[in-house]
């Protein structure tokens, strides 16, 4: 006999009425307020998984339910499933690093899925919170913009995006003060002394890389500088076949901040002996 699964349990221990409520200040909150398709995306999800139902979320379910597409829905010609799944993502580590410093409960959406994770976070005071970010001055950034190694229009639209892709992802770590972009890019052709864009700038690292296409493979070289020395460490390099583009470069730049704070940890510490 089939299983009916508008009747599955929910999978999860915590009180539906605290992951409603939570769902609630979300929805209310300065990053979403204005946000009416992540806000149904959200809220999508969400009953998905107070319904027991989290595993069957797919991107064809939610471009037909959430999205009201047609049954010709292709996922490979129209990427909005993948493309909204993304800026939900990012508004959530947003949320999450800006105005979630008393929450008890934390959304999330893992990379690579559809589904929501919920989890319940342990409680820290104020004082520890604070401790954990009163570095931050010393993690302030800035993106230069990467230097093209090919000069075909499509090429550079993608290099463009992936810099545009990192500077959002650094921006919603809780821990980085990143420079503007619209800053940044007047130093595009500088030819001088790299520390006087750091010091332009007020920052203490400044991170610079290069992009290569050959066919539809493209790599990626990324550099971490010092601001006082003017020396560059290798951060990483991301090589990456050209299939999705979103996917593609949310993944390079995903493993770049990964990269960057690993390296940024060891500049702290061989600081600080």
């Amino acid at each position: 006999m089939a299983h009916d699964s508008s009747c599955r349990e929910p999978t999860f221990h915590l009180p539906v009425d605290k992951i409603q409520a939570h769902l609630e200040k979300i929805l209310d909150s300065k990053t979403f307020c204005n946000t009416r398709r992540l806000q149904t995306l959200l809220k999508y999800l969400v009953l998905n998984t107070l319904e027991g139902r989290a595993d069957e979320v797919n991107e064809y379910r939610i471009a037909f339910e959430v999205f009201k597409r047609e049954n010709s829905f292709d996922p490979s010609i129209d990427p909005i499933v993948r493309v909204e799944i993304s800026r939900l993502r990012l508004k959530l580590q947003a949320y999450i690093a800006n105005e979630a410093s008393d929450d008890r409960l934390e959304f999330e959406i893992p990379r690579g899925h559809y589904r929501l994770k919920i989890r319940e976070l342990p409680y820290h005071n104020d004082g520890n919170n604070a401790a954990s970010c009163q570095e931050k001055k010393e993690m302030s950034i800035a993106v230069l913009p990467l230097f093209n190694l090919a000069a075909e229009e499509e090429h550079v639209l993608f290099n463009h995006g992936l810099m545009e892709e990192l500077l959002m992802m650094l921006t919603v770590e809780p821990c980085f003060r990143v420079a503007a972009r619209t800053s940044v890019c007047q130093f595009k052709d500088f030819k001088g002394d790299i520390r006087d864009i750091a010091r332009h700038l007020g920052v203490n690292f400044l991170l610079e890389g290069s992009i290569r296409h050959t066919g539809r493979r493209l790599r990626v070289n990324m550099r971490l500088i010092n601001s006082i020395s003017g020396l560059a460490q290798r951060i990483g390099t991301y090589e990456r076949e050209m299939s999705d583009v979103l996917a593609v470069q949310q993944e390079i730049c995903h493993s770049i901040i990964t990269d960057l704070k690993t390296q940024l940890a060891r500049e702290s510490a061989a600081h600080t002996q």
